[in-house]
């Protein structure tokens, strides 16, 4: 198996609070997220979504991930294992956030051994997932700030990291 890491960041014009508020509860993933149905196996151990809850995130009708949340510090970092779900090993990942100007730097950390000869899928694929799933976070955040849930959010691509 070969070690891979993938790193992928984008502001967000919202304060880190809001970002974290909306990464945090995974109820409402699906609507902006790009996975199309969560549920909660297990809560945690201050709330549904602390350090220990167990959720299924489902891409589609068959790809079901089961995750776990390991490390949560307010305002700041969400960290979470793969359980099930992909053939990987040792994933971990997480979201920091970080106070910028423009509003919250979000950077998405991931590790794990991937197949011999299958790595630089998982890479392609996780990453590209994660883009669009930091693209609907801010649009979502956005949204939700405004105060009408209708409103639509500037496009994210102008906040988001090429580097």
């Amino acid at each position: 198996m070969g070690h891979k890491v993938i790193d992928v960041r984008q502001v967000i014009p919202a304060p880190p609070a809001a970002v974290f508020a909306t990464l945090l509860d995974r109820s409402e993933w699906p609507a902006w997220s790009g996975h199309t149905k969560f549920e909660l196996v297990r809560p945690g151990a201050a709330g549904p979504y602390d350090v220990g809850s167990v959720g299924l995130l489902s891409s589609g009708r068959r790809r079901v991930m089961r995750e776990e949340i390991v490390e949560v510090v307010g305002d700041r970092r969400i960290g979470y294992t793969l359980l099930a779900g992909l053939p990987l090993r040792g994933y971990r990942a997480g979201f920091e956030l970080a106070p910028v100007p423009e509003g919250t730097a979000v950077s998405w950390h991931s590790s794990f051994d991937a197949p011999p000869g299958f790595g630089w899928i998982y890479v392609a694929a996780l990453r590209r997932f994660t883009r669009r799933l930091l693209d609907g976070l801010a649009r979502r955040v956005v949204t939700v700030a405004a105060g009408s849930g209708t409103q639509a959010a500037p496009s994210p691509e102008r906040f988001r990291d090429r580097t």
